[in-house]
């Protein structure tokens, strides 16, 4: 078995954990995640059943639909890791309506994150608004990745056309465009060019992708562009690693897609 990283997991707060999946679950219209119990969502259930099916480091994070959210948010994140051993890797908060954004990253990044998430639609911009630069700068400039929730069919905030847009900008920032770069937009996504800092992840996707689509995807933009992501607690984790092998990719395409690519980007031993 190869080792396991989970590039993309959202973790919450016990006493909310169960209310916030019920949430997600019922705006994306997944019925199947709408009854599970309470612990779903919270960090200790996420390191348990990961731990359980081989997954060594999960990459987690929340998004902040308002400013005034993100130093709460962030000092979550950054206590839930502290106490994992190692085992979850933090993605800071961050919302482009903030006051002196360069401060906030620098702090994070000196605290031991290790990139940054928005989400367009939950935090109610379009990701190629000037109002973003100040976040894609920095991103850049430090080399400091970025997961950038991307694509569905009832908004336009965060389109495969947008992110376009967005890396030829900023053609160096390291950017992770969740979903295969366009959840329910996937067609649209081949409208993305390769490039340097451009990366994927396989969340919330493989319940919808043929195969053939999928091989399409990693073909135009190369296999080492690619990591594994479950999306939890909205993706069921046995689930989501079900579905993977399923597409019965050689062995050493796998673990450049299970581990590898991931353990590169974020300076994790390949090994």
């Amino acid at each position: 078995m190869p080792r396991i990283a989970d590039s993309h997991a959202h973790i919450y707060p016990d006493d909310i954990a169960g209310r916030a999946l019920k949430q997600i679950a019922s705006f994306y219209n997944f019925t199947d995640r709408m009854n599970e119990p309470d612990e779903v969502g919270s960090v200790d259930y996420l390191l348990r059943v990961s731990g359980e099916n081989g997954i060594s480091v999960s990459l987690v994070c929340e998004a902040a639909h308002k400013p005034g959210l993100v130093k709460t948010l962030n000092d979550f994140v950054r206590q839930s890791c502290e106490r994992a051993g190692g085992r979850l890797l933090g993605l800071c908060a961050i919302h482009p309506g903030c006051e002196d954004i360069e401060s906030i990253l620098g702090a994070c990044k000196a605290g031991g994150f290790r990139g940054v998430k928005i989400h367009p639609d939950y935090q109610g911009f379009k990701m190629d608004d000037p109002s973003c630069d100040p976040i894609y700068r920095f991103c850049e400039r430090e080399q400091f990745p970025i997961l950038v929730h991307c694509g569905d069919d009832r908004y336009d905030n965060d389109s495969p056309e947008r992110l376009q847009r967005v890396i030829d900008r900023y053609p160096k920032m390291p950017v992770i465009a969740a979903h295969f770069g366009g959840y329910r937009n996937w067609d649209r996504s081949f409208y993305l060019r390769p490039s340097e800092g451009l990366f994927f992840d396989t969340s919330s996707s493989l319940f919808a992708l043929d195969r053939e689509t999928v091989l399409r995807f990693f073909e135009k933009f190369g296999y080492d562009r690619f990591f594994f992501g479950t999306d939890y607690p909205l993706g069921d984790i046995p689930t989501e690693l079900r579905r993977f092998f399923e597409l019965n990719l050689p062995e050493p395409q796998q673990e450049m897609i299970l581990w590898r690519n991931f353990a590169r980007l974020f300076s994790l031993s390949e090994d």
